[in-house]
C-alpha cells in the first residue's frame, strides 16, 4: 500500500495533477495475482504475486483516509485482485477450448489426406496407418497411381511433432502429388530440398522413402536418410534398400540418385518411421530393430491387416501405456506377381 499525506510528500505535492485537483491525500493499494500463493498469504496485501492493477483513491482534504478506511480498502483489494484472477483464468480456458477446437480440426484434415480403405490392387495388396502422439503429427504416407502398371509408394518423418511438423507434412504431401503429373523423382527431391533449405526459418528437415512398383516386380526407389524398410524374402526379414541420400532440407545442393530392387511374388515389404522402432516402455528402454524383425518374422504369412495388428500389438504390448515421444506410422506392400 502507498499512502500519503501530500502536505509531507514533497515528490508529490508539486505534480501538475496533484496542483490541478488541489489534492491532499491519497491511497494506492496494488492489486496482487493470488492464484500462485499459499492459502495463509492471500488475505495479505503485502503478498508477493503479479500485479494486476492498482486501487487508487485521491481527496482533497488532508489525512482523508483513517486506519479503519484503509483496512476496508485493503479487504476490497484483496477482493478486486479475486474477481480479476478468476476473469483471467475464464479468458485461458476459452482461449484453451478454441486451441483444442482447432487441433481437432487440423488433425481431422490431417487424417482426411492420408489414403483410406486402399482399393484391390491386380499385382500387389497395400496397407497403412497413422498414430500422431500429439493432435497432429509429422509423419504421412501415400500411395500415387502414376498408370495402370505403376504405382508409386511415399512414407515420410519431419523433425519435430506438432503444428510445425504437420505443416511441413501437408507441403511435402501436396509436392510429391506432383508425381501424378509425370514428374521425374530425382527432380523433384531436389526441388523441394532447396525450397526447404531456401527458408530456413522453417527450422525441419524431413527423411522420406519414396519408390516406383512397376506391375513386373521392378521398384525404383531414393531413400533420402529414412529408415531402411525391411523385405521379407522366402521367411527371412532384411533391412534393405539403405538410406543413400540426406534427408530433405539439410543441404542444398544434395543429390538423389535413384536405385532399384526387383521384387519377386510373396515378397513383403515393411516401411516404417522411427515411432516404430523408437517406442519406449517405462524404463527408457527402446522397442529396437531386433523386436521389430522378431514380430514380422513371426507374422510374415499372415495377411496384411493381421501383420500391421500384429506389430501395433507388440509395440502396445513393450511400450505398456508409457507416453511417446514420437509419431507412429506403418505403410505395408506385398507383392503379388505380374500375372
Amino acid at each position: 500500500m502507498v499512502a500519503a499525506d501530500l502536505a509531507q510528500a514533497q515528490a508529490l505535492r508539486e505534480a501538475k495533477s496533484v496542483v490541478a485537483q488541489q489534492l491532499k491525500s491519497i491511497v494506492a493499494i496494488p492489486l496482487l495475482s493470488l492464484m500462485h500463493l499459499q492459502p495463509s498469504d492471500t488475505t495479505s496485501v503485502n503478498a508477493a504475486g503479479e500485479l494486476l492493477g492498482v486501487l487508487y483513491l485521491d481527496s482533497p482534504r488532508p489525512a482523508a483516509f483513517s486506519a479503519l478506511d484503509r483496512k476496508v480498502l485493503d479487504a476490497l483489494a484483496v477482493e478486486a485482485a479475486s474477481v480479476l484472477d478468476k476473469a483471467r483464468l475464464i479468458q485461458k480456458e476459452q482461449e484453451r477450448r478454441r486451441l483444442e477446437q482447432e487441433l481437432s480440426i487440423a488433425r481431422e484434415i490431417q487424417q482426411a489426406l492420408l489414403p483410406k480403405g486402399f482399393r484391390h490392387f491386380q499385382h500387389f495388396q497395400v496397407t497403412g496407418l497413422n498414430r500422431p502422439c500429439l493432435a497432429v503429427g509429422g509423419d504421412y504416407f501415400d500411395l500415387m497411381e502414376l498408370g495402370p502398371d505403376r504405382t508409386a509408394v511415399v512414407i515420410a518423418d519431419v523433425s519435430g511433432k506438432g503444428l510445425g511438423a504437420a505443416l511441413v507434412t501437408a507441403m511435402l504431401q501436396g509436392t510429391f502429388s506432383a508425381m501424378t503429373l509425370g514428374q521425374d523423382p530425382s527432380k523433384v527431391f531436389a526441388h523441394v530440398n532447396r525450397f526447404i533449405c531456401d527458408h530456413s526459418e522453417v527450422g525441419r528437415y524431413a527423411t522420406l522413402f519414396f519408390g516406383i512398383l512397376e506391375k513386373s516386380g521392378r521398384l525404383d526407389y531414393i531413400n533420402a536418410g529414412h529408415l531402411p524398410p525391411l523385405l521379407v524374402h522366402e521367411g527371412k526379414v532384411e533391412s534393405v534398400f539403405q538410406a543413400d541420400s540426406f534427408p530433405l532440407g539439410m543441404f542444398p545442393h544434395a543429390e538423389f540418385k535413384p536405385a532399384s530392387h526387383t521384387l519377386a511374388p510373396g515378397d513383403t515389404l515393411v516401411l516404417s518411421t522411427d515411432g516404430v522402432k523408437e517406442a519406449m516402455n517405462v524404463e527408457e528402454e527402446e522397442f529396437g530393430m531386433e523386436r521389430f524383425h522378431e514380430v514380422v518374422a513371426q507374422n510374415h504369412a499372415a495377411p496384411l491387416e493381421e501383420l500391421q495388428a500384429s506389430i501395433l500389438s507388440s509395440v502396445e504390448k513393450f511400450t505398456g501405456g508409457a507416453a511417446q515421444a514420437d509419431d507412429l506410422t506403418l505403410l505395408i506392400l506385398r507383392y503379388a506377381g505380374a500375372n
